[in-house]
């Protein structure tokens, strides 16, 4: 998955889930069931990560509109660390 292109599943977001010990949240595209809970065997602490998940086809990262993720290419030459996806996640994550 660390490269451009690869996707993961709900598989993958359950292994993530339970390396990093912290709950996904994934608001869908599900008139029933528009939000799922994948819970880490051993939760450490008390973050949440955030996607959105369209009908069995796309996961994408949710943030504030008033964080948006920096999408400069400045950023983009300063190649960091990613975790599934986001160099925000792997800098909050490495705290």
């Amino acid at each position: 998955m660390a490269k451009d292109g690869t996707w993961g599943d709900h598989v993958t977001l359950q292994a993530a889930a339970n390396t990093f010990g912290l709950q996904i949240l994934l608001i869908t595209s599900y008139e029933e069931s528009f939000v799922l809970s994948i819970e880490p065997k051993n939760k450490k602490g008390d973050r949440v990560l955030y996607l959105s998940f369209w009908a069995e086809v796309h996961y994408n990262s949710v943030y504030p509109a008033s964080d948006p993720p920096n999408r400069t290419a400045d950023a983009c030459e300063k190649k960091r660390k990613k975790v599934l996806g986001s160099q925000r996640l792997g800098n909050w994550l490495a705290k």
